[in-house]
């Protein structure tokens, strides 16, 4: 499940001076700043196993081949994973990623002047000019350009162009040869987009259809309460949400929670409650909020559970984050995201998807999105 793989899910661009602790999709640009970093594996609770990679930036432009997809400043993958970058890349740093990581790389790599790395035996392959990188403790290289300015150290490598300032220690780069293109197989941008959207979409209608109320108040204190198994839904406006001083949460071992916040179109909500009494964290694993038609979102505080918001803009600004967010754009300016992951009780039945080469996963998530729609077709009938 997608909301179980992925910390983050952004449709178009997202900056970042934090750290994500789980994988990363997005669909545009990078704005790489501080510590954006992906996948500290273990830092909260264990990111599940997949069969994604650890990040994807780019996948928008990747769905029509067109430009795009480009870091700017410096991103990093702190423990395993592949990286899939469509453009350009200012710089990386994968030096304590486990052995076996691919860093695919479709335009070039420090042009900007900054110093990029990898070592444990990472693979670096990239469609265009390299400058500035350090490659240690074994590994290939595939660089379809030039090279200059850098150091490979125990490394095999091919390169298309010709070198210039480069250090090679205890390795072989092969100069004019035919390296490997890039390996990209990033999920059809379009349709897990879709797929989310009709998501938040199904949840609201499911919250209305149930009756569901609000939360109990003390002042502007908020408790929403989860009992036995299965999903309890609310029902709560923007203007309540961003009024609430303090949110708590009362859950069952086997309860899931669905928090459907209601707008108008083009709605702003704006989180300033702090939580209240939450000494399990691991219950962000089992809560949904649902922002259907909230274009921004400011998360001024910490909130607990997935923040499903594929319209919005979405700021985390302070406090980190405890659960995986779904934006159109997200900005991690002064709050961290934290991976659990969703293992609740899903009312809406999304099956897992599964990268496979472009433009082979269309059909593929074709499936799953077709799944999806019996089942909004079988609930209106």
């Amino acid at each position: 499940m997608l909301l179980n793989d992925f910390n983050v899910i952004v449709f178009g661009d997202m900056s970042s001076r934090q750290h994500a602790d789980g994988r990363g999709y997005i669909g545009g640009n990078l704005n790489a700043s501080g510590n954006a970093s992906f996948m500290l594996n273990g830092k909260t609770d264990p990111n599940p196993s997949s069969s994604f990679d650890a990040l994807y930036v780019g996948a928008a432009a990747a769905k029509t081949g067109s430009p795009g997809g480009n870091v700017t400043g410096t991103v990093k993958v702190e423990q395993a994973g592949t990286a899939q970058i469509w453009g350009n890349v200012d710089a990386f740093q994968f030096n304590n990623a486990q052995s076996g990581g691919h860093i695919y790389v479709g335009g070039t790599v420090g042009a900007s002047g900054q110093q990029s790395s990898a070592g444990n035996g990472q693979t670096v392959v990239t469609g265009g000019n390299v400058t500035n990188l350090t490659m240690n403790n074994g590994g290939t290289a595939d660089i379809n350009g030039n090279v200059r300015n850098s150091t490979f150290n125990n490394v095999s490598g091919r390169v298309s162009g010709t070198g210039s300032n480069n250090n090679v220690n205890n390795g072989s780069m092969q100069f004019g040869a035919t390296p490997a293109a890039p390996a990209f197989s990033f999920p059809d941008a379009d349709q897990v987009k879709s797929l989310l959207t009709e998501t938040s979409e199904d949840l609201a209608a499911l919250a209305h259809a149930s009756g569901a109320a609000g939360p109990s108040l003390a002042y502007n204190d908020a408790t929403f309460t989860a009992s036995g198994s299965g999903v309890t839904y609310y029902n709560i406006t923007t203007d309540e949400f961003s009024s609430y001083t303090g949110i708590g949460y009362l859950l069952d071992p086997d309860a899931t929670l669905v928090i459907n916040v209601d707008g108008s179109a083009n709605s702003i909500a704006k989180l300033k409650a702090n939580p209240l009494g939450v000494s399990d964290f691991s219950i962000a694993s089992r809560i949904i909020w649902n922002f259907r038609d909230v274009v921004t979102l400011g998360l001024g505080t910490k909130l607990f559970g997935v923040v499903l918001a594929p319209d919005a803009t979405v700021t985390q600004s302070g406090g980190s984050h405890e659960g995986t967010i779904v934006a159109q754009t997200l900005h991690l300016t002064d709050g961290e995201a934290h991976a659990w992951g969703f293992k609740g009780d899903f009312p809406i039945d999304t099956p897992s998807t599964t990268p496979v080469p472009l433009p082979a996963a269309a059909p593929l998530l074709a499936a799953a999105l077709g799944g999806l729609m019996l089942l909004r077709r079988r609930r209106a009938a």
